[in-house]
C-alpha cells in the first residue's frame, strides 16, 4: 500500500509539471503493460485526437486482470487506477475491456468521472454503464455468423464445430451469442468451458473426434491450477493447444492467429473501436456535447478476416490464392506486373 501511495504522489507531481493547457485523459485496460493490443489502442487514440486538433494529456494504466485474475491484485490495481485518474484530474476515463468494466468502471459509478468504454463484447448494462448516466461508448459486434460462414468456405466438408472458451467475461458474452444463433453455416456440436490448464487440454483432446472445426472465443484467463494467482500466458496456451489440435481452428482475436495459434480469426479491429471512442471523448471535451445524449451504446460492426497460411497448412486446409501471402503463391498464380 505504501508503494501505491508513493506512486500516486509521483503521478500527481508529474501532472502538475505538464501544465493545464491540455485536457486530461486516462486509459484503463485489462491487459498487461507490454500487450500489443494496448499499443494499438494508444496509437489510434492519439491519431484521432490529432485529427480532431484536440490536444490531451494522456496516461495509460494496465491493470493486467487477464494475467493476474486474483482478488488481491485486482483490488491493488483498482486503487492504482483510481489514484491515477484522481492525480491527473481526468476529465475523461477511457475503459478498455469487459474485465476492466466489471472490476474498475462499476466502482467508479457515482464518483465525479466521465467514462468512455470500448473493447467490450458484453452488454454494458451488465456493468451498470448505460444506466449510470456518466458513461458512453463502443461495443464490439462480434462477427459470429461471418466467422462460421468463412470457415465453411475454407473447409467445405465441415459439418460440426466444437466451441472451447475460458471462463472470462468475454467468453461468457461470445459463447452466449453463439448459443443464441440457430442458423449458423456450421452446426455447433459441443461447447466446453475451461478454468484450468488441465481442463482446457482435456477438452482439446476430447473434441478431436467430435467436430470438424474448433472455435476458440476466448483463452486469456486459464489458470495453471485451480488455486493459481496468475493465468497461463495466452501465447503459451495457444502453442500447447495447436500442438494437440488437428482441427482447423478459428477465433475472434487477431492476436490468436499464428503458426502456433489458430488458423483464422474474424475480428473487430481494436484500433477502429479506440478511434471511435476517442471521437466521443473529443466531442465531450471540446465540442460541448453532453454525456446524457451519448449513453446509448454504439455497435462497432466493422470486421476483417485474418489468416495464417502456415497454420492452415498444418491443419490440412488449402487456402484459395486470394488469401495466400505472395511468398506462398506459385509463379503462375502471382499477379502480372502492371503495364507501363
Amino acid at each position: 500500500m505504501k508503494k501505491l501511495l508513493s506512486l500516486a504522489v509521483c503521478l500527481l507531481l508529474s501532472v502538475l509539471m505538464t501544465g493545464c493547457a491540455r485536457k486530461a485523459v486516462v486509459l484503463i485496460t485489462q491487459y498487461g503493460p507490454n500487450d500489443p493490443r494496448v499499443a494499438e489502442m494508444e496509437a489510434a487514440i492519439h491519431k484521432q485526437m490529432a485529427a480532431e486538433n484536440t490536444p490531451i494529456a494522456f496516461k495509460t494504466v494496465n491493470m493486467d486482470i487477464v494475467g493476474q485474475p486474483n482478488p488481491v491484485w485486482i483490488e491493488q490495481q483498482g486503487y492504482l487506477a483510481v489514484s491515477t485518474a484522481d492525480a491527473w484530474g481526468a476529465q475523461i476515463v477511457m475503459i478498455a475491456g469487459d474485465e476492466t468494466a466489471r472490476y474498475f468502471a462499476m466502482n467508479m459509478i457515482g464518483k465525479p468521472f466521465t467514462m468512455i468504454y470500448f473493447d467490450l463484447v458484453g452488454n454494458p448494462e451488465s456493468y451498470k454503464l448505460t444506466s449510470s448516466g456518466q458513461a458512453a461508448g463502443i461495443v464490439a459486434d462480434v462477427p459470429v455468423r461471418e466467422a462460421f460462414a468463412a470457415m465453411k468456405e475454407l473447409v467445405p466438408h465441415a459439418q460440426g464445430v466444437a466451441v472451447l472458451a475460458d471462463k472470462s467475461l468475454e467468453g461468457d458474452a461470445i459463447v452466449a451469442k453463439i448459443n443464441a444463433m440457430n442458423d449458423l453455416a456450421v452446426r455447433v456440436v459441443t461447447v466446453k468451458r475451461a478454468g484450468t490448464l488441465a481442463e482446457w487440454m482435456a477438452a482439446v483432446k476430447e473434441v478431436q473426434g467430435k467436430a470438424d472445426l474448433l472455435c476458440i472465443p476466448s483463452y486469456s484467463m486459464v489458470l495453471p491450477e485451480k488455486e493459481s494467482l496468475t493465468s497461463v500466458p495466452a501465447a503459451d496456451l495457444l502453442r500447447m493447444t495447436s500442438a494437440v489440435n488437428r482441427l482447423p481452428d478459428f477465433s475472434f482475436w487477431k492476436e490468436a492467429v499464428g503458426p502456433t495459434g489458430v488458423m483464422a480469426a474474424m475480428v473487430v479491429p481494436v484500433d477502429i473501436q479506440a478511434a471511435k471512442a476517442a471521437r466521443m471523448a473529443a466531442d465531450l471535451l471540446y465540442y460541448n456535447t453532453s454525456i446524457a445524449s451519448m449513453t446509448e451504446p454504439v455497435l462497432c460492426s466493422t470486421h476483417s478476416l485474418v489468416i495464417n497460411a502456415d497454420r492452415a497448412e498444418a491443419v490440412g486446409v488449402t487456402l484459395p490464392a486470394r488469401l495466400l501471402p505472395k511468398e506462398k503463391l506459385l509463379p503462375a498464380e502471382k499477379a502480372e506486373p502492371p503495364a507501363k
